[in-house]
């Protein structure tokens, strides 16, 4: 969804800036098949300084939805390309999410008053009111004032209608993806839009999409466009229900307006290939990274670019993240977005060389206030030169840190111990320790979330799980996540702490068994970076941790579906843990009887009725039903380079060190 741009070294090529520019980030401020105009992509810049100071300039458009931006600067600039989602799909109540849209990165020399184009995928439309078939995303494209493109990001297919199967993403290879069957296409090659198949193909740099394998195509549809033709997503007027089921702009591919035709495909570097008879999902598009990229400097979703886990004789990061799903219904995936940030060299904001960011004394489920958290925080030189400028809070418990200077920082996030019922002589868990070093920009804020312990309890209270420890940037940039431990009460092992990765540990029963129905699911049990789930032949009173992107599960007696159980009142068990999109972020989750078995700020989970509450991390983990060994521990996420990852490491409240390097 988003593209960045990090400007990493002043040159030659004249000198000096033609404009003051730090950061922006570009949204498409739109949604649909077609771009948004001029006035509507300026009103989506947000960035430091204030884009007005600059957009009336240097940004223009001479085709609707390919903003024209000139490069401030010459130097090296980091380019983050990100798709936009397909729409889900749905029947008979089964919903089915779009693909997500690809992620690719690299660095590239740009010289001052060079013009890119930058067209933002938009996702493509859902299934209607009616349900039935959903649209292909758009890719995201960043390409010269020459036509030569640079990076392109593939948008993901339209979710399938009954078969159970989500789009397929944004593919990290430059062919676009293909879906096996009756009738499908194979996706496109070299820039050319995706083979005609069952449903509409998405569209590749400069090859249009292909109707679906109709005789005479319906009335009012159209392809797909290439990037060179405009990128205008395909459209479909078939509708049952009213609802336009167009691809997104960018190249998506429409939906057949009618049941179980097919899916659209995503568009991209080359168009994902037409999807087969019937009711599947839609294929990916492609992606592509030029040759012109600085070796060492290539990331993607998948740590691989056509299939090869090295560009240019170096490794290829692995980000782990695609773009989010697409949802259902009536609405649209995820659009893309493009976020620059200039690296040249500044002056610091403020002397800075190292900081321990602590609880500040705060315990149970609610974090620091800002006194609290000021109180708390140690370094070099003291912090109280620097804090009451650069360090604020929004929300109870999360700190706002800025930058002081662009840079490279170690950062040490460790997260806290779930709680321990005191009757059965168990260890406590710990929390994770994670350790990495990160370019930060000088300006931007950064979130820190310092997980607390989960509470102690004896009968009949169980005891609550540890909250994780966050820093990030926004909810869909995380830079290192320190998973939580989980309470435990007849027996410990390794699977209650903090994990090193990103999956969360597995609560056990009594007897040590895992895949027990006196236990939740992990957040992984769905995908990795969820928070806890309950469901069919699973249970707890307890509840689970929070992950990244969803909240822990809530205590609830075999749930007809697995679910977050959500608005089912806990009563006197215990609640799942809130994340970082809640109204209330990263709270612990409230305890069986008056929070005195409450799970830890950071997300852990609400110990209950002698349940043990799951740990909060990256991925939560599950909480366990009545007295059991121990709930899971919360799992961790580390976007860094030298990383230094630990399980079960941090014994009580967590902490974050930042360190410059």
């Amino acid at each position: 969804m988003k593209l960045v741009l990090l400007a990493a070294a002043r040159g030659g090529g004249g000198g000096g800036s033609i404009y003051s520019f730090s950061t922006a980030t570009f949204t498409a401020n739109n949604n649909g098949n077609t771009g948004p105009v001029l006035s509507t992509a300026k009103a989506g810049i947000t960035g430091t300084p204030s884009p007005a100071t600059w957009y009336d300039t240097y940004l223009n458009m001479t085709t609707q939805g390919i903003m024209r931006w000139t490069v401030p600067e010459t130097g090296t600039y980091t380019i983050r390309a990100m798709g936009a989602s397909g729409g889900g799909g749905t029947l008979y109540g089964t919903v089915n999410s779009g693909g997500r849209g690809a992620i690719v990165q690299a660095n590239f020399a740009l010289t001052k008053g060079q013009v890119l184009q930058i067209l933002v995928g938009q996702g493509g439309a859902s299934a209607g009111p009616g349900g039935c078939d959903s649209a292909g995303g758009g890719g995201t494209f960043v390409v010269d004032e020459s036509n030569n493109p640079l990076i392109i990001a593939g948008g993901g297919g339209g979710g399938s209608t009954i078969n159970n199967n989500n789009g397929q993403d944004g593919q990290t290879t430059r062919n676009g993806g293909t879906i096996s069957g009756d009738s499908s296409g194979a996706g496109g090659t070299n820039g050319s839009g995706g083979s005609q198949g069952f449903a509409q193909s998405g569209a590749g740099f400069s090859g249009n999409g292909a109707y679906g394998t109709w005789t005479t195509p319906p009335s009012g549809f159209t392809v797909a466009s290439s990037f060179l033709n405009g990128g205008v997503g395909a459209t479909s007027t078939n509708s049952i229900d009213g609802w336009p089921r167009n691809g997104g702009f960018g190249g998506g591919g429409a939906a057949h307006g009618n049941c179980c035709i097919g899916a659209g495909a995503g568009g991209g570097y080359s168009g994902g290939g037409g999807g087969p008879y019937q009711c599947q999902q839609g294929a990916g598009g492609g992606s592509f990274i030029a040759s012109s990229a600085i070796a060492g400097s290539v990331q993607t979703s998948n740590g691989l670019y056509d299939g090869s886990s090295t560009f240019g004789g170096s490794a290829i990061i692995n980000l782990s993240a695609y773009n989010s799903y697409g949802g259902c219904c009536s609405t649209y995936g995820a659009n893309g977005s493009v976020s620059i940030y200039n690296l040249t060299p500044q002056p610091p904001l403020y002397s800075f060389s190292t900081a321990t960011f602590t609880t500040g004394g705060a315990v149970g489920r609610t974090g620091p206030i800002l006194s609290q958290a000021k109180a708390g925080i140690t370094g070099t030189p003291s912090p109280a030169t620097w804090y009451d400028t650069y360090l604020s809070m929004t929300n109870q418990g999360i700190m706002r840190w800025t930058v002081p200077v662009t840079g490279t920082y170690r950062l040490e996030v460790a997260g806290a111990s779930g709680g321990l019922h005191p009757s059965y002589g168990q260890q406590r868990s710990k929390g994770a320790r994670i350790i990495g070093d990160v370019t930060l920009i000088g300006g931007t804020i950064i979130n820190i979330v310092v997980g607390q312990a989960g509470a102690n309890t004896g009968s009949p209270y169980g005891p609550g799980g540890g909250g994780g420890s966050f820093v990030y940037i926004d909810s869909s940039n995380p830079i290192i996540i320190a998973g939580g431990g989980a309470g435990v009460s007849t027996s410990w092992d390794s699977e209650a702490d903090g994990q090193a990765g990103q999956n969360a540990g597995l609560a056990k029963d009594s007897s040590g068994n895992f895949n027990s129905s006196l236990t939740g699911y992990p957040g992984q049990q769905v995908a990795v970076g969820e928070g806890s789930w309950v469901g069919p032949g699973r249970q707890q009173c307890s509840g689970g941790g929070c992950g990244w992107k969803s909240i822990g599960a809530d205590s609830r007696s075999n749930a007809p579906t697995i679910s977050k159980d959500q608005g089912n009142p806990c009563g006197n068990s215990g609640c799942g843990g809130s994340y970082v999109l809640s109204p209330i972020p990263f709270y612990g989750g409230r305890g069986s009887c008056n929070e005195i078995d409450y799970g830890g700020f950071g997300g852990g989970g609400g110990g209950g009725c002698d349940g043990e509450g799951g740990g909060g991390g990256y991925t939560g983990g599950a909480g366990t039903w009545a007295t059991q060994a121990h709930g899971g521990g919360g799992g961790s996420y580390n976007s860094g380079s030298n990383q230094s990852n630990t399980t079960g490491y941090q014994n009580g409240n967590g902490y974050v060190v930042i360190t410059r390097v």
